[in-house]
């Protein structure tokens, strides 16, 4: 059987793992995380990965992966980005006024 390769990926604040590996042809998402969790159970060092997806968009479990394809493991945000833009703005206009 022929296997095709693919990078996994987990992005910290300031950081970034990535990994490229070897699977089986015609393997889904969730059986090519099966075959590397001892390194992505290392990367969320006891947290827990809210989601996944290929490329930037959240794939369900089943999906079938395809040769060069990015795994993205995601992590719940600790705070919601638009909020902490509007934040970062406000802080700006005190320091100038």
């Amino acid at each position: 059987m022929k296997n095709i390769q693919l990078l996994i990926a987990y992005a910290l604040p300031g950081r970034q793992q990535e990994i490229a590996v070897e699977v089986p042809a015609g393997s889904t998402l969730q059986q090519s995380l099966a075959l590397h969790q001892t390194q992505i159970a290392a990367w969320l060092d006891g947290g827990q990965a809210v989601a996944t997806g290929v490329w930037g968009k959240v794939r369900p479990p089943h999906y079938v992966l395809r040769e060069g394809d990015r795994i993205e493991i995601y992590r719940a945000l600790k705070a919601d980005p638009k909020q902490a833009r509007r934040a970062r703005v406000e802080q700006k206009v005190k320091r100038r006024y």
